[in-house]
């Protein structure tokens, strides 16, 4: 489904920037 790949992104996104505050600010969000 078109909604749910989207979605997957999202996520993949999300820790992606999550993971780049994390080795930058060594905190976690």
């Amino acid at each position: 489904e078109i909604e749910q790949d989207e979605y997957e992104r999202i996520i993949l996104l999300f820790e992606k920037f999550r993971f780049m505050g994390y080795t930058k600010n060594k905190l976690v969000i």
